[in-house]
């Protein structure tokens, strides 16, 4: 679904980057589209022909297993960037996005932005500094697997996704897709919920879970790590 209505466009990062002429043709360029929950937004080894800031919503970047199985490597949530890949020519997605829940992005081609990169040094420079945000991301969450229990994981994920989901929505989320995230298996993570909510660290109502302690959550990871 494309939505026409370009308002308010300004309030992009990537935008106060150009100069008045540029952000017309960035205006011309970008479109805002709808994805529906669960639905597949680019796919792993696909050409990379289209960059992706999300307006609002969430995003899941998952990775197929030679067992057909779905990792999750990656969420992203409102003004995150995605599909970096698609701003060098010739290159392919290395994952799938897909919406979590209902999701705006704002889709701009990966060649316009490549093109602007080599006009204009803050596009580029901020360009660069997303590919090493992105690449610092990548590196914590593989220390996280290897140092953090699933436990200490699973108070990280659920302050991120209370944040994403807003506190009064509550995180409507698969078992499958947190357990996914917390890279162990869909019992271990049930049962660590059930830990929490022993704990009055959450509640769980219609499937959703609400954090009701977060400082509680925040002490957890604190004294793991200290």
């Amino acid at each position: 679904m494309l939505v026409s209505d370009q308002e308010g466009i300004g309030k992009y990062e990537l935008t106060a980057k150009l100069s008045s002429e540029q952000r017309k043709s960035f205006e011309e360029k970008s479109r805002l589209r709808i994805y529906e929950k669960g639905q597949t937004i680019y796919s792993e080894n696909y050409r990379a022909t289209d960059l992706f800031v999300i307006d609002r919503g969430i995003v899941k970047s998952v990775k197929e297993g030679t067992n057909g199985t779905e990792s999750i490597i990656k969420l992203a949530t409102d003004r995150e960037l995605i599909g970096l890949e698609s701003i060098m020519p010739d290159n392919k997605y290395c994952s799938t996005a897909k919406a979590l829940i209902e999701t705006t992005v704002l889709v701009i081609p990966g060649s316009y932005i490549h093109e602007l990169s080599h006009k204009n040094n803050a596009v580029c420079e901020f360009m660069l500094m997303k590919f090493n945000t992105q690449l610092v991301t990548l590196n914590e969450r593989i220390l996280e697997f290897a140092n953090h229990p699933p436990r200490i994981r699973m108070a990280k994920w659920l302050i991120q996704l209370d944040d994403a989901y807003g506190k009064e929505e509550g995180i409507k989320i698969l078992r499958e897709d947190l357990a996914s995230l917390l890279g162990t298996a869909r019992e271990t993570a049930t049962r660590i919920l059930s830990e929490f909510r022993m704990a009055q660290l959450i509640e769980i109502q219609n499937k959703k879970i609400f954090v009701i302690n977060k400082k509680g959550l925040l002490r957890l990871i604190h004294e793991f790590e200290n």
